[in-house]
């Protein structure tokens, strides 16, 4: 394993790359005019007008969509450290017997 680099080190260079996707796109930062709106009362809600109701929309709507991407985000590492154990435990998990692939896997990351 001393030519392979640290799962940390690639999981660092997994989110260095996601940084740079997020920044071409043009994801960084949260807007803070988004939080007025959730402190708003249904009487204040009622008393915009369409355009008001318009511009509130896109703006919510834009935020909606940055925690998607955050969430799409989570769910990437998740999915690359998976699989890095997968890959590392295949090895181990070939040779214990278990009913199940959760107690292989629980009896290989013990084992290894």
């Amino acid at each position: 394993m001393s030519g392979e680099k640290k799962s940390s080190q690639q999981l660092d260079e997994w989110d260095s790359y996601l940084d740079k996707s997020d920044e071409k796109v043009g994801l960084t930062g949260a807007p803070n005019s988004v939080l007025r709106y959730f402190e708003l009362t249904e009487t204040q809600l009622r008393s915009f007008s369409a355009e008001e109701c318009g511009e509130a929309a896109a703006l919510l709507d834009c935020f909606a969509f940055k925690i998607q991407k955050y969430r799409n985000r989570l769910a990437s590492q998740i999915f690359w450290c998976d699989q890095k154990l997968k890959r590392e435990l295949a090895p181990i998990m070939a040779r214990v017997t278990a009913y199940s692939y959760d107690e292989r896997r629980g009896i290989a990351l013990m084992q290894s």
